[in-house]
């Protein structure tokens, strides 16, 4: 059954200035002594969709967010320009309104960004890929020094190509970044951990699901502390079916830890991303797919307590459903996922946000483009209990993919009431 969380806030004005006269005993005309009535302004704390820019006559994706104040927001993705080419597409939002930034352009063809790590103003990473033409994929890395995005170079891997799919920062001089590679004599896809010393990046040797078949997948990043950090991801077994993949760091080494699936026979059990409200309480959220016949998915929800992963419910919407990130709210026991579903197959695909407010999950009201054939959205981040942000996509039918930028604040209510937010 679907539940929602109700939030009612009212501001009570001052009392008039008459009202207090009389109470200190002046004699007041018998008009003024009419009872005057007000009636109080409802605000919620809701989701709301924010303008952001594009590139022009080209589509446009966002893939990542993360925010240091609500001055200090920075998203990242790709532009797919009309000659087919991949370049990476850095915002910011400033408190006002979201801004493009310029960011290198390591190669002519393709140059994608999919994850976001802030420090400080002048201190931030993003990563994904890059390639030419005829060339595999070779992992990228840029850095923010408080006046421009600048490519740092990362260190020669012994593969036929390489990616990165998320950066997480646990100080100035200790910032990771995982993602994948392909190994050039196995042909299988593996794990790939770097880290940041404060001075250069470093290949970390991480472990790999074995027999690793097809492969494993990196895609998300939480950091708790030093010798405290969770990877999430996807390993790919050899009839083909994806299964649930989660690594620790104990501050020396990297390794798996079992994690359950939601239907062991689907061909889908995926994990975009990872959250951490302390070392005992720790979150991954995805998708599988419960229809293989017509490829429909199910939110995949995943906890660990301290010493075991466990799935835990999560509601679904319409009759496909994922859950593509999620955020943690520092000082509390809530989270926030996002993600999109679709109610039918010539349905447009919608927003979703869902919220864990420390016993269960619910979904929580968020816009959508009107008129537009896709919503989604991929990546979240928190900055206090009543201020997140959310990005990712959507498209108009006959237009190119734009931005999505979504917002949750204090917003006034017209209906005095905060239904579903």
């Amino acid at each position: 059954m679907r539940r929602v969380l109700r939030t009612h806030r009212s501001i009570l004005f001052a009392v008039p200035l008459i009202a207090l006269l009389g109470g200190l005993g002046y004699a007041l005309p018998a008009a003024a002594r009419i009872p005057l009535m007000h009636t109080p302004t409802t605000y919620c704390v809701k989701w709301k969709g924010v303008s952001s820019p594009n590139v022009a006559s080209d589509d446009n994706y966002l893939e990542g967010v993360a925010a240091l104040s609500d001055q200090d927001v920075w998203a990242v993705g790709y532009v797919v320009t009309a000659s087919y080419t991949e370049q990476g597409l850095i915002e910011h939002y400033n408190g006002t309104s979201w801004n493009n930034v310029p960011n290198p352009t390591p190669a002519p063809l393709i140059s994608e960004l999919l994850g976001v790590a802030t420090i400080s103003s002048a201190d931030a990473w993003a990563v994904g890929y890059y390639a030419n033409a005829g060339q595999y994929n070779q992992p990228l890395i840029e850095h923010w020094d408080g006046t421009s995005w600048h490519t740092v170079s990362s260190p020669n891997i012994a593969s036929e190509g390489a990616s990165f799919s998320a950066v997480a920062a646990v100080s100035a001089t200790d910032v990771w970044a995982v993602g994948n590679l392909l190994n050039s004599s196995t042909k299988e896809t593996q794990t790939l951990i770097e880290h940041w010393n404060g001075t250069n990046w470093s290949i970390i040797p991480s472990p790999n699901v074995s027999p690793t078949s097809y492969g494993d997948y990196l895609t998300a990043l939480a950091v708790i502390s030093d010798n405290d950090i969770w990877v999430a991801g996807t390993n790919t077994t050899i009839s083909n079916a994806d299964q649930t993949l989660l690594m620790h760091w104990n501050g020396s080494a990297w390794s798996i830890v079992p994690s359950p699936n939601a239907d062991s026979s689907s061909a889908s059990n995926d994990l975009s991303s990872i959250a951490a409200l302390s070392s005992t309480d720790v979150w991954a959220v995805g998708s599988y797919m419960y229809d293989s016949g017509n490829g429909y998915d199910a939110t995949l929800a995943e906890h660990w307590d301290g010493s075991a992963w466990s799935i835990v419910s999560s509601p679904n919407e319409g009759i496909s459903t994922s859950l593509n990130g999620i955020t943690a709210v520092s000082g509390t026991n809530q989270l926030w996922a996002v993600g999109d579903y679709f109610d039918s197959l010539n349905q447009p695909t919608e927003t979703l946000t869902q919220r864990w407010d420390g016993k269960q999950w619910s979904i929580i009201s968020s816009p959508n483009i009107s008129g537009a054939s896709g919503n989604v959205l991929l990546s979240v981040t928190s900055l206090s209990m009543n201020d997140q942000w959310a990005v990712g996509w959507f498209r108009i039918p006959g237009a190119h993919s734009s931005t999505l930028t979504e917002h949750r604040a204090l917003a006034s209510s017209p209906t005095g009431a905060c239904p579903n937010y």
